[in-house]
């Protein structure tokens, strides 16, 4: 009941049962509709995350058989970052704006303690499956009802209730956490083996190449820390071997084909730019550079006025920086991003130490959730959002850094 409470909050907060439709070209908003959604907000968005606030609230208030403490320089690492950011009130323009993205934040991490603090870890995992195969269930639906599920037509990209690139990193989730639950859980195998497959082919027909390249990148470390030393070394040979054979007899049509794999169909020009963002990057480094350390307050810089900006600028309606260390910088200045990168990697290394500590293969999920969250963060935003990645990552988070592994 619970894990369904979670997941119709985030999908009040965050999902378009139209998106999919012609009525929002190219799967932009328009002008109008950020400058709405930045200067007043959704009144539902706002209720959800209430009420996200209350059942962290509530869960906290439970006991337990231990209690949250501050588990060494992750813990204190993430109470700094929760200090910088409610500290950058004082030196960011836009205050209103700032303390409404700041009570969001509070409320968000209030849901993630109460989830880390009142569910074991393989919990953890299957609300991860549960969550993101509803999404995509339901994205799948809507679309055969609207009739825009058409993967026969050129440049169709599945997004069903969100932007194709937030549905594949739905999707993403949705694959390696199935991917995680065949070899770590004994029961239900052949569901788990369905997830993985539903959510692999969605993930492709999303064209998303951010999300599948981060994908496969975790898959193949998560591959790399399950098998044996033997085994490793068999699998890369074999595979060295395979590759040589097959570029010497179809070299002609073999790296033409794996192009077009890695390019999931898209434009080559396109990807020249990472699709636009580093002529993006380009204009906003001079922003950075104006407020390096500090940054422009928590989550404030993309006003109505930076979105008008820097639509004229590149030509297309700009809501973010689309990379997650780009918006870090703005928002909290370097201080604030090197925080947040160290509390990655501390967590990935804990994460790590603890499954060869205790043989628990359940903390390898983090290993995955967060060095998918980072790798992603480099062309994305979703890692320091408000949507189902980061709240899984703060989870992750939260538990590593205020709680000691237990039997």
């Amino acid at each position: 009941m619970i894990f369904l409470i979670l997941t119709v909050l985030f999908f009040i907060a965050g999902h378009d049962w139209l998106i999919s439709t012609g009525l929002k070209e190219n799967f932009e908003v328009t002008a109008d509709e950020f400058r709405i959604s930045v200067t007043e907000g959704r009144w539902w968005r706002r209720v959800a995350f209430l009420m996200l606030g209350l059942y962290g609230i509530i869960s906290l208030t439970q006991k337990r058989e231990f209690r949250f403490k501050i588990n060494g320089i992750l813990g204190w690492l993430i109470l700094f970052y929760f200090f910088w950011s409610f500290l950058s009130l004082f030196w960011g323009k836009d205050t209103a704006l700032i303390f409404r993205r700041l009570v969001v934040f509070a409320m968000f991490c209030l849901g993630a303690f109460g989830v880390a603090y009142h569910f074991t870890l393989r919990d953890i995992i299957l609300f991860s499956i549960i969550t993101t195969g509803l999404y995509l269930s339901i994205g799948f639906i809507i679309e055969l009802y609207l009739g825009t599920f058409q993967p026969w037509e050129s440049g169709y990209r599945f997004s069903g209730t969100l932007h194709p690139n937030v549905q594949g990193i739905n999707c993403s989730i949705l694959f390696l956490s199935s991917v995680f639950a065949v070899q770590s859980i004994e029961r239900r195998r052949i569901f788990f083996l369905g997830c993985a497959i539903i959510g692999f082919t969605f993930l492709l027909l999303t064209n998303s190449r951010t999300a599948f390249g981060s994908s496969l990148i975790v898959l193949l470390l998560y591959l790399y820390m399950i098998l044996r030393k033997s085994a490793k070394i068999v699998i890369f040979l074999v595979g060295i071997y395979i590759f040589c054979l097959l570029s010497i007899f179809f070299s002609d049509t073999l790296f033409p084909f794996l192009w077009k794999v890695i390019l999931l169909g898209r434009e080559e020009p396109s990807t020249v730019t990472l699709s636009g963002r580093t002529l993006l990057w380009k204009d906003i480094m001079i922003y950075v550079a104006k407020h390096p350390f500090l940054g422009y307050g928590y989550d404030s810089f993309w006003t109505g006025a930076q979105m008008y900006k820097f639509k004229n600028l590149q030509g297309w309606v700009v809501g973010g920086g689309h990379s997650a260390y780009l918006d870090l910088l703005l928002g909290v200045g370097i201080v604030g991003m090197v925080t947040y990168v160290l509390m990655l990697l501390v967590a990935i290394r804990r994460s790590h130490s603890y499954f060869k500590e205790f043989n628990n293969s359940e903390y390898l999920y983090f290993v995955v959730l967060i060095s998918f969250s980072a790798i992603n963060g480099l062309l994305e935003s979703s890692m320091v959002g408000t949507g189902t990645l980061s709240f899984l990552g703060w989870i992750a988070l939260v538990r590593l850094g205020f709680q000691r592994p237990y039997q």
